[in-house]
């Protein structure tokens, strides 16, 4: 119940800040204010993790893709909003000290970002590129159970993992180059910051002895991508 809360919560803050403004246009504008509109994007990313120790045992994590799509609304010219969700693809965990494969994690994050802008006093460049840093945080969803090697470096016990997600920061920048007022191209880097809980279950079946832990494990690191974005009106 409390994550349902904060997600609308999320959502509601991201509403708000699309009324927050004025939409009509006075006058007209450089392609690269987007004062008063509503975009979509589209965006590939490389994301790098970097686990902390799992139950004392050291844990790497491979480099893998993340693919997402965000609705931006534009504040005003220095500054927009933007609720996004991305996917990942199985993240490879290893247990360096066991040699063993972990699991396969994937990583959802929704997330509520504000980015500011840098206006250059030059009208030619700001008419097509904006340099921003940008800030947020949100609920990064996370999946994954025991790999088979493990499995079968525990064996005769039988293994399962229950691995769940939490909140978290991020902060970063990047630029967007306007084809045109409806289409810009943007690059992004960010760093993040959040952790999983895991909760590993073991049975002997020949004792017929349960046990069970749960442990928290910190997740930073670098998402670094490309991006599409259209902008309507």
């Amino acid at each position: 119940m409390k994550k349902k809360v904060i997600l609308f919560l999320i959502f509601f803050s991201f509403v708000s800040c699309c009324f927050a403004q004025n939409n009509k246009f006075r006058e007209e504008k450089p392609i690269s204010d987007v004062t008063g509109k509503i975009g979509l994007s589209v965006r590939i990313s490389n994301i790098s993790p970097d686990l902390d120790s799992y139950k004392n045992r050291d844990l790497d994590a491979d480099n893998e893709l993340m693919w997402g799509i965000s609705l931006i609304y534009g504040i005003n010219k220095w500054m927009s909003c933007e609720l996004a969700f991305d996917t990942s693809s199985n993240i490879q965990i290893k247990d360096k000290t066991y040699n063993v494969k972990l699991t396969d994690l994937d990583l959802y994050p929704l997330t509520l970002s504000f980015k500011f802008k840098y206006i250059s006093t030059s009208p030619d460049i700001y008419q097509w590129m904006v340099p921003y840093v940008i800030v947020g945080a949100g609920y990064y969803f996370a999946n994954g159970d025991a790999d088979s090697e493990y499995k079968s470096y525990h064996t005769p016990n039988k293994v399962s993992l229950d691995i769940d997600g939490d909140f978290g920061w991020h902060a970063g920048g990047g630029i967007d180059f306007f084809i045109n007022k409806n289409i810009a191209l943007g690059i992004e880097g960010r760093y993040f910051n959040t952790s999983i809980s895991i909760e590993e279950k073991q049975h002997n079946p020949i004792l017929n002895i349960n046990t069970s832990s749960d442990r928290d494990v910190d997740i930073d690191g670098w998402i670094l991508g490309a991006n599409i974005k259209y902008f309507f009106r």
